[in-house]
C-alpha cells in the first residue's frame, strides 16, 4: 500500500451547510469549553490532556456527543470524509469505521469542534497528534507500521491565513517527508498522518470573521479486524 501523507477534498461540504453549523455553535456559546488559547464545542481528548483532567473528559463524553448532535449531519460528514480519503490497507472497498466508545466499551467523544480566534492575530504551535494512541502504548513504542490519521473539516475561516503547515515526521523511516502548506476553503475536508508535526498557520481575525472553526476526528487502523477506530 502506498504511503498517504495527506489528502484534501475541497468543497466537501457546501458553505450554506457550514453556515448553519456555525450559527448553531454561536447560538450555544454558553456551552463552549475554554481551553488554554482556544475553545471547543464538545470535548477533545488532546485538550483535556493539556488541562490534566482526563476523568472529566470521560465523565462528559456522553454530554459532548449529545451536544454535537445539535449540528445536523456533522458527524456523518466527518465519517464520510474518512470513508472517502482514508487508506484501504486490505481491500479496495469502503473503509470500515467504528467509534472508540463502541470498540472499547468506554465513554469517548466521537467528534467535536476546535475554535481559535477572537483576537487580532493568532497562530498555532508545532505538534503531532499522538495523544489518542495512549490507550495503546505498544503502538507508541513501535510505530513503524501504525496507521493513524487526523482529520479536520473547515467550518468557518478567519479574515486571512489560518491554513495548515505540515512539517517533519516523528515516525522512524518517514523523516524525509517534505513540508507542505495546505490552504482551506469553507467546507474543505483534510486528513494527514497523525505522526507528522504540524501547526495552524498565522492568521488574522476581524469583527466580521472572528473565529477559525474546524471539526476534528482522529482515526486509528486495527489490521487484525480491518477496521478504523475513530474518536475526538
Amino acid at each position: 500500500m502506498k504511503y498517504l501523507h495527506h489528502a484534501q477534498r475541497p468543497s466537501f461540504i457546501l458553505p450554506c451547510q457550514c453556515q448553519r453549523w456555525e450559527n448553531t455553535i454561536l447560538d450555544e456559546m454558553e456551552s463552549w469549553v475554554p481551553r488554554l488559547t482556544f475553545h471547543t464545542y464538545g470535548r477533545l481528548w488532546y485538550s483535556e490532556i493539556a488541562e490534566g483532567d482526563l476523568a472529566l473528559y470521560h465523565r462528559c463524553a456522553a454530554e459532548s456527543n449529545a451536544r454535537v448532535s445539535h449540528l445536523s449531519g456533522f458527524k456523518e460528514a466527518m465519517l464520510q470524509g474518512g470513508r472517502e480519503l482514508l487508506p484501504r490497507p486490505l481491500s479496495s472497498g469502503t473503509p470500515n469505521l467504528i467509534s472508540r466508545r463502541e470498540l472499547r466499551g468506554e465513554p469517548w467523544v466521537d467528534t467535536a469542534i476546535h475554535m481559535l480566534g477572537h483576537a487580532a492575530r493568532c497562530s498555532g504551535v508545532l505538534h503531532c497528534d499522538l495523544e489518542g494512541l495512549s490507550p495503546y502504548p505498544n503502538l507508541l513504542l513501535d510505530c513503524r507500521e501504525v496507521l493513524a490519521y487526523s482529520s479536520v473539516l473547515s467550518i468557518t475561516l478567519p479574515a486571512s491565513g489560518g491554513g495548515l503547515h505540515i512539517g517533519a515526521s516523528t515516525r522512524t523511516g518517514r523523516r524525509n517527508v517534505r513540508p507542505v502548506d495546505l490552504g482551506y476553503e469553507v467546507g474543505t475536508f483534510t486528513i494527514f498522518d497523525s505522526f507528522l508535526l504540524h501547526r495552524i498557520e498565522p492568521f488574522e481575525c476581524s469583527r466580521e470573521r472572528p473565529w477559525r472553526m474546524t471539526g476534528v476526528m482522529h482515526f486509528l487502523y486495527h489490521p487484525e479486524r480491518d477496521v478504523w477506530e475513530y474518536w475526538a
